[in-house]
């Protein structure tokens, strides 16, 4: 939804705002771009795969967490996807050029606001930034029943999309479903290898890391050479 606008005319930072610039102007702004990303967010229709995977953050926070759930689903939803697409646009495919620097400030103050209404928190630190609580006051209902109809299972959903397990409760994705979920999981391992690593190694006595570490070679998650430099290196640390 940026594109709809000029990256001019919107920043609300009275230290970088040029000599002709108005602040309250701009905030004018800034709230209905900011309402209509948070709008077409709102109106966009999510792949089942994520829905499965929102349903099951919900069910599993509320299970012992059940005042986080939204913060949860919030932080799922806007941290690892909609404010990193907004910021970085063409690394996601969602822009060919990379934003020039004033549609990249533009973009970063978008992603301000909503990263905050998500959270629903009001702006105190960036004082410059509290001209958009009235803006996440009077959407943060909107944003608490979006985050839970898109976590919530719609009772017009097939059974080949989602079967419900021995107690009825239980949600089980189906066949595509589950390889997604497995390559979102590898792909996941495969990033942070290096943390999975050090703490797998650390943690787990030998017999369980060496076993660990082959199961996670013949998925091409580690190689052989860095899971043996791994035990080798939590032997010296028990011999030392």
């Amino acid at each position: 939804s940026a594109t709809v606008f000029t990256p001019t005319g919107f920043e609300v930072d009275k230290k970088r705002l040029d000599s002709e610039d108005d602040h309250y102007i701009n905030i004018l702004h800034l709230k209905p771009a900011a309402q209509c990303l948070f709008n077409k967010v709102r109106m966009t229709k999510l792949p089942q795969e994520l829905k499965w995977f929102l349903i099951n953050i919900r069910k599993e926070t509320q299970a012992k967490f059940a005042d986080l759930t939204n913060g949860v689903l919030a932080n799922f939803m806007f941290l690892r996807f909609i404010c990193l697409g907004i910021t970085t646009p063409n690394a996601f495919g969602l822009s060919k050029k990379q934003p020039t620097n004033e549609m990249l400030r533009f973009l970063v103050l978008l992603s301000k606001v909503v990263q905050n209404l998500a959270f629903g928190v009001e702006f105190e630190k960036e004082g410059y930034m509290t001209e958009m609580n009235d803006f996440i006051v009077s959407n943060r209902d909107t944003m608490n029943e979006w985050l839970e109809k898109i976590s919530t299972q719609d009772l017009g959903m097939s059974n080949d999309q989602f079967v419900g397990g021995s107690s009825g409760n239980e949600i089980v994705p189906n066949e595509m479903m589950k390889e997604a979920c497995l390559k979102s999981m590898f792909c996941q391992m495969y990033g942070n290898r290096p943390v999975l690593k050090r703490e797998c190694s650390r943690k787990m006595d030998k017999s369980e890391w060496q076993e660990f570490s082959l199961r996670l070679e013949e998925i091409g998650v580690l190689n052989s050479e860095a899971s043996s430099d791994s035990t080798r290196s939590k032997s010296t640390r028990k011999e030392g």
